[in-house]
């Protein structure tokens, strides 16, 4: 993970970590995230966590510590490349977490710049979706 002192702007190569609450949010058998993992909330600044200079256990921890605080279940979740969401024209922007009641997450951002309407938010999401990779949650 980043140094909070140091932590760079989101670059177009990298990749961010949606994390997969819902069994709604991903289909097992088609190994893909749904749109719906990616619709952005009413604040329109969709949570992801980088993938950059974080070993998997962390981007595993930063899952599970997520799931525990929305008392959700982690079931896995969509790595998506950044250059899909740019060419969406969203924008994917550095946003590090400081908590008072867990771990800080130095690798968050957001996905930001959503269109105006939920319909083209949704065609937005689904073209994310389509871009992401599904990884299941080790048992």
């Amino acid at each position: 993970m980043f140094e909070f002192e140091h932590v760079p702007p989101v670059e177009l190569d990298e990749t961010v970590a949606r994390f997969l609450l819902s069994r709604g949010q991903y289909s097992p058998g088609k190994g893909r995230a749904k749109p719906d993992a990616f619709l952005p909330p009413p604040s329109g600044r969709l949570s992801v966590t980088r993938h950059r200079q974080a070993t998997p256990e962390e981007l595993w921890a930063e899952g599970r510590y997520v799931a525990r605080v929305r008392q959700r279940r982690l079931y896995g979740r969509a790595d998506l490349p950044v250059g899909a969401a740019a060419a969406q024209r969203l924008l994917v922007v550095a946003s590090p977490l400081r908590r008072t009641d867990g771990p800080d997450n130095p690798n968050h951002a957001d996905i930001t710049q959503w269109a105006p309407g939920r319909e083209q938010q949704r065609l937005q999401a689904l073209q994310l979706a389509l871009a992401a990779s599904l990884v299941v949650l080790p048992r």
